[in-house]
């Protein structure tokens, strides 16, 4: 068998040069999808020059599916996601960096970011049937379908419920209800996901109001589904009244990879 390769694509041929259309599992994209996000899973610190534009440990390894230009490109910050802000930085490098040496064969990763700042369920961006969830889904749809091997969602990496937690009372009280039939729409509809696929989420701003009811919440799905895995956010250091700090965001990118790889099947 006689393997022609290039970064994002595999040609397979036998050794009498016939084309197996088939590529071995050991090619293809390990997919992290960043879905049902808002804005601390794009990050908005800004970049530190020599540490979040350090891509040595990723380079030709990390790929992302951008949501605006729909095509495959070098992860970079910011990810091309539906809001980002030029010069800012976000989680998944770190992330990132702790994923790569685990790679199998000649795997890369591919990103799929899906975040938009100031989303939530009650705005009715992120339930079943909206708008922004269905693109979100298109977006994976199309990245699960590149071709150059076997491509797999590993894992989703999300940070969601200040802005409902900013709703108010009411709106902080079915955040529970609306994540659990969201979740349970993409188990249902969304090829490539199950109930053991790790969806790793991470705790709000613990002094926002109606925060113990969101962050609560939170606990209760990580709970009650075998897949969701919630990562503690408290202790750490904000850049404003909604937004991580740079070294904070990278700790997030780090914790998000330790709870991956403790619990990825």
């Amino acid at each position: 068998m006689i393997l022609l390769k290039s970064d994002l694509s595999v040609k397979v041929f036998s050794s009498g040069g016939v084309y197996i259309s088939n590529p071995p599992a050991r090619y293809g994209y390990d997919i992290f999808w960043m879905t049902k996000a808002q804005s601390n899973t794009i990050g908005r610190a800004p970049i530190r020059a020599g540490i979040d534009d350090d891509y040595s440990a990723v380079i030709g390894k990390v790929f992302q599916f951008g949501y605006n230009s729909q095509a495959v490109s070098a992860a970079t910050n910011p990810l091309d996601q539906v809001n980002e802000n030029a010069g800012q930085m976000g989680l998944w490098l770190e992330f990132c960096k702790a994923i790569v040496p685990t790679l199998a064969g000649n795997r890369k990763i591919l990103l799929v970011p899906c975040a938009q700042g100031g989303t939530s369920f009650n705005g009715g961006h992120w339930n079943a049937g909206n708008s922004l969830d269905n693109s979100s889904k298109a977006r994976l749809a199309a990245a699960m379908a590149l071709p150059g091997g076997t491509n797999r969602l590993c894992g989703v990496l999300t940070l969601l419920g200040e802005s409902d937690a900013d709703a108010g009372a009411t709106a902080s009280g079915l955040f529970e209800g609306r994540y659990q039939a969201a979740y349970n729409d993409y188990l249902a509809n969304v090829p490539g996901i199950s109930s053991a696929t790790p969806w790793i989420m991470g705790t709000i701003k613990p002094d926002k109001a109606n925060a113990t009811t969101i962050n609560a919440a939170l606990a209760n799905l990580d709970a009650a589904n075998a897949g969701m895995h919630l990562v503690t956010c408290t202790d750490l250091a904000w850049l404003d009244s909604d937004h991580y700090d740079a070294a904070s965001l990278a700790t997030i990118g780090q914790r998000f990879a330790q709870k991956y790889l403790e619990v990825a099947p």
